[in-house]
């Protein structure tokens, strides 16, 4: 099963990033592409088992983040490695569902608590504390590409002193 998750992905991200982003953005902006984006991939999560709202908040967040990985790197390669290795590490090293689909795993971990903490039958990307991680990244992420462009602003202003 976990060979499933790379070819899942690469049909995700390769028609959400690479496609439908890039005409988003030629049209209304980076911002709205993200968002529109973020949204359809997490439309595409709704019929899963133990779907919850923090749930679809988490798989949007992470929609958005890979829209991110997306256009900084400028290829579809950083959003679907990324992809391919969240849903491993979770799925066959933990042994968590990933967005509600059970799989093969090497450990068999539990959690205790309410479902809005662990995420519960729909795994960790149910879980409030996987959104506020996203939602940390997407913040570090953001920050950081916005003091790369006032760098390169900088470095790009000439002074004629002589």
């Amino acid at each position: 099963m976990g060979a499933v998750f790379p070819s899942t992905t690469l049909g995700r991200r390769g028609t959400d990033a690479h496609f439908l982003q890039n005409q988003i953005d030629r049209f209304f902006g980076n911002q709205i592409a993200l968002l529109a984006t973020a949204i359809v991939f997490g439309a595409m999560h709704i019929d899963n088992e133990g779907f919850t709202w923090v749930a679809g908040l988490q798989i949007v967040t992470g929609g958005y983040l890979m829209g991110q990985l997306y256009a900084s790197a400028g290829n579809v390669w950083a959003p679907y490695a990324f992809h391919a290795v969240w849903n491993f590490v979770q799925s066959v090293v933990l042994g968590f569902a990933v967005s509600g689909v059970g799989t093969y795993r090497i450990l068999q971990l539990s959690t205790h608590g309410p479902d809005w903490l662990t995420g519960g039958s729909f795994g960790l990307e149910g879980s409030i504390l996987t959104l506020l991680g996203i939602l940390i990244v997407i913040g570090w992420l953001w920050s950081s590409q916005t003091e790369h462009c006032l760098h390169l602003e900088k470095s790009s202003i000439r002074t004629d002193d002589a």
